[in-house]
């Protein structure tokens, strides 16, 4: 295999991630289902390219899939082996099953390209971030007036703010390593906006997972600065 080819496969797999991680956000603001879509596609392009030009890079560490057998393990007492609560035993399996991609993707070598541009992806990160907190707001200050308007339900007298909670979710979890990517860029002012609108969009929302994310979130970073290494 050639480098040329090399090169031209970690443009797509680079072009692939970026415009990926550029519209999960919003889209997933607007429309929840296309979250998993667009996650499925970036996953399987990755996935080929990686496959491809630096196979080696798929396997997952050891200690983190030691750790998933064990919840596994866990779960298959815990649930299967309970009959009592039969629809918890399906959805036990497809989180399961989701968990363990999230798992294999987060420890792998998956998302590594040498194509990669910190300059480049902060910029996209950033601008839509702050696009899809621009658009949140409106919709929890609106009333969800602009979802309304697309799905021609003016005359509803409200929308749960429920429908937005996968959405705020994944803004909340993004919104500190895109921070981070800001701020060592040196637009301070714009990670410190980017910080208070996740705390805000976790405690004025409707979604618990949000606010856990934050705290947890919050945790990480705090024990990061105190043990860097």
């Amino acid at each position: 295999m050639t480098n040329r080819f090399k090169d031209k496969v970690d443009a797509i797999k680079w072009l692939v991630l970026l415009l990926g991680l550029s519209v999960f956000l919003p889209a997933g603001l607007i429309a929840k289902q296309s979250m998993a879509v667009i996650f499925i596609i970036v996953i399987i392009t990755l996935f080929f390219c990686t496959l491809l030009t630096r196979p080696s890079d798929l396997s997952p560490d050891r200690k983190v899939l030691l750790l998933f057998l064990t919840l596994c393990v866990y779960i298959f007492f815990t649930h299967y082996l309970n009959d009592s609560c039969a629809p918890c035993v399906n959805k036990a399996f497809e989180k399961v099953l989701f968990f363990g991609l999230l798992i294999w993707i987060a420890s792998s070598r998956l998302t590594v390209m040498p194509s990669l541009k910190f300059d480049t992806l902060s910029t996209f990160l950033m601008i839509s971030v702050i696009l899809s907190v621009t658009y949140l707001a409106l919709e929890l200050v609106t009333d969800a007036y602009l979802y309304r308007t697309v799905t021609e339900r003016l005359l509803d007298n409200s929308v749960a703010l429920s429908r937005f909670n996968r959405g705020t979710s994944a803004l909340v979890i993004l919104i500190w390593p895109v921070s981070f990517l800001v701020f060592q860029r040196g637009f301070k002012i714009t990670a410190v906006f980017l910080l208070i609108s996740s705390f805000c969009i976790a405690t004025l929302g409707d979604s618990n997972s949000a606010k856990v994310s934050f705290v947890l979130a919050f945790i990480t970073v705090f024990l990061t600065l105190v043990f860097p290494a």
